[in-house]
């Protein structure tokens, strides 16, 4: 089997790092790491402004890391819900990827972010 990509060459990247500095992923990680979680944690802008920070995201943490210690989902994903700041349901997933470097690093979103 040839290499199809072979010649080819890389019109754009988009990495973890950039996502960081354009503000579309916001780092939580010593917010994470304060409710369990050993690995980088971000969690996308779309989220965020679904809802509150201060209370909410807390919450949410620790619910993914109990469903985490229960097994629960996917080997990359597990999901939650939460009550927007509207007032509607929303799904929130939490995922286990490649960082920039391949290391493992978690990312939570809403189902539109995927």
């Amino acid at each position: 089997m040839s290499d199809f990509f072979r010649d080819a060459f890389l019109i754009s990247g988009f990495s973890r790092s950039d996502a960081i500095l354009d503000g579309v992923l916001i780092p939580i990680t010593d917010l994470a790491k304060q409710r369990g979680f050993v690995l980088h944690t971000a969690i996308t802008s779309n989220l965020a402004s679904e809802i509150t920070l201060e209370e909410q995201l807390p919450v949410l943490l620790r619910t993914l890391h109990e469903k985490i210690k229960l097994h629960q989902g996917s080997e990359e994903m597990i999901s939650t819900q939460t009550i927007s700041k509207t007032g509607k349901v929303v799904t929130v997933f939490l995922h286990i990827g490649p960082g920039d470097n391949c290391e493992p690093v978690l990312t939570l979103m809403l189902p539109e972010d995927m």
